[in-house]
């Protein structure tokens, strides 16, 4: 390390002695001591995680990020020269950035619309399914036994009835969660006496392939790392727009980075579409769901029985935007706006734009007219 920057370091100590040592994590990374604020303490901070001292902060999965400036999953000198740097001004803005998941100051209903419709025993369902993703994650296509903590799904109810209620708890799910995309389908595999009830069992296997065609549990948690790069870069990007060019923003970004690939071996999901920049319809829907929530927008998915598309919320009113068919492709390269911000009465004329009822759920009541700016 420099002469210069030991010199910094040294300052960086006698603030150590002034300033209180009660570290936490913050949402910024590189603010060690929680203060709202990168500063030259917090290069020492760093510095004695480097050095291994006892009164360093306490490095877990939850601040590690915190200190890694680099990203290369090791705490160096190489982060707490990042950290001084910055502090005093030679590197720009860019090195830091937000850790927080900026979604979770967004009202919940917006990732719930369809749970919300849910009965008891479907949301007891759901909520089993959510519960356990650390387990399925951990295990890369696992059965999740839900057993005696859901015993009373079961009761009273025929193989019919509960199918219907693992169908709809799952159909919600997936349209409500895009950013799932390592879960399968769930469905009833079992339903044997358990003391004076019935066991649901329902799986969640990971039917995506990651890039280099290998299905393995490092997989999901490193593309659960590039989705959330994509969604805080797009959250970063409209940042300050009002509602409208949000969605414009969004839509453009899908359509001009997506080619519609009816084979890509995850065209039916966000990660397809968002990353690997081959999908369906679905994926192009489910992706659109995925940024626009992150960015605080309502929006939904709605289904046809051969289409996806969305419905987003705008100024008190609901729209359809369906970024698969704006896709670019065979109109010379010039992004379209055909769908975007549309009403029922022009969407139902258009061919696969017939609403498909899926269980019980019950979509967004559209505007008949298109949204005018």
């Amino acid at each position: 390390m420099k002469k210069n920057n030991i010199f910094k370091l040294l300052i960086a100590f006698v603030f150590a002695l002034i300033l209180s040592t009660n570290v936490y994590a913050t949402e910024i990374k590189g603010d060690l001591d929680g203060d709202g604020e990168v500063t030259a303490y917090d290069a020492y901070l760093s510095l004695l995680v480097v050095q291994e001292e006892e009164d360093a902060i306490e490095v877990t999965e939850e601040n590690i990020e915190l200190i890694d400036i680099d990203s290369d999953k090791e705490v160096t000198e190489e982060d707490t020269q990042l950290i001084l740097d910055y502090s005093v001004d030679i590197v720009e803005d860019q090195t830091m950035w937000v850790i927080e998941d900026e979604t979770e100051a967004i009202d919940e209903s917006i990732n719930r619309f369809y749970y919300n419709q849910l009965d008891q025993y479907e949301k007891a369902i759901y909520d089993g399914i959510m519960n356990d993703l650390e387990y399925v994650e951990s295990k890369n296509g696992a059965f999740i036994n839900l057993g005696e903590k859901l015993n009373d799904v079961a009761q009273g109810k025929t193989d019919k009835e509960l199918k219907d209620v693992v169908q709809n708890a799952y159909y919600a799910l997936h349209y409500d969660q895009p950013g799932l995309f390592y879960l399968d389908r769930i469905s009833l595999t079992s339903a044997s006496t358990y003391k004076n009830g019935q066991i649901v069992t329902i799986y969640g296997a990971k039917t995506y392939l990651t890039a280099d065609a290998k299905s393995d549990i490092a997989g999901i948690q490193t593309d659960k790392t590039r989705m959330e790069t994509i969604k805080n870069n797009a959250v970063k990007a409209v940042s300050g727009k009002n509602d409208y060019d949000k969605l414009l923003y969004l839509h453009d970004f899908i359509v001009n980075n997506t080619n519609y690939v009816s084979d890509a071996q995850n065209r039916y999901n966000a990660l397809g579409c968002l990353i690997e920049k081959k999908a369906v319809c679905e994926g192009y829907a489910l992706a659109y769901k995925y940024l626009c929530n992150a960015a605080g927008i309502q929006c939904e998915m709605i289904v046809s029985d051969t289409h996806a598309w969305n419905a987003v919320y705008l100024n008190n009113a609901w729209y359809y935007v369906d970024t698969t068919w704006d896709d670019p492709v065979g109109y010379s390269g010039v992004t379209r706006h055909t769908y975007f911000l549309r009403g029922s009465n022009y969407m139902s004329k258009v061919d696969q734009h017939q609403l498909y009822k899926v269980g019980s759920l019950i979509y967004p009541n559209v505007s008949k007219t298109d949204y005018n700016k």
